[in-house]
């Protein structure tokens, strides 16, 4: 039936897409892996763990609470653009602070959850931080360009530009 073939191609597309995703998050590891040793990598693989488990651990869940909630508000672009800038000030909030601490913090980390011999790796695991903290507040929401035609063109951009903390993915993307 038609309804089946609609169901199967965005099912086709969204397995498609998935890998995509998971070719590119993965990008910097494979880039890594050839210019660096495996030692490196597995330092760099260590860091980006720690740095990101708490994050997924708080953010996976929201996630799954505001997607339906923003989708309710779809047909008010005021009311959608006031409750996603709150949700961005609630969420850099949280994760600014908690990226400065664990940048600071590096060595202590990293010997307290996989031990002494994983210090090499807490650089690199500040690096990370300092850096996974600064676009908490870059673009907000409602920072739309008057022009339409720059609008389109600012987002085009920002769909080309990859995230070097984000494991490649597009601005818009980013984690």
């Amino acid at each position: 039936s038609g309804q089946g073939r609609e169901i199967l191609k965005f099912g086709g597309l969204f397995t498609f897409s998935s890998a995509l995703g998971s070719l590119c998050r993965d990008s910097d590891k494979i880039l890594l892996g050839i210019f660096y040793s495996a030692e490196e990598l597995g330092y760099y693989a260590i860091a980006h763990m720690i740095l990101m488990f708490p994050l997924l651990q708080v953010l996976t869940p929201i996630a799954g609470a505001v997607v339906p909630y923003f989708s309710m508000l779809r047909d008010s672009r005021d009311a959608f653009e006031k409750e996603i800038n709150e949700v961005v000030v609630v969420l850099g909030s949280v994760t600014v602070p908690f990226m400065v601490f664990a940048a600071a913090k590096s060595g202590a980390l990293i010997a307290l959850i996989f031990g002494e011999k994983w210090l090499p790796s807490a650089p690199v695991f500040s690096f990370l931080a300092i850096a996974g903290a600064g676009p908490a507040f870059a673009v907000q929401p409602d920072e739309i360009m008057t022009d339409p035609a720059q609008e389109i063109r600012a987002r085009n951009l920002s769909r080309e530009l990859r995230c070097m903390v984000c494991q490649n993915q597009s601005i818009d993307d980013s984690d």
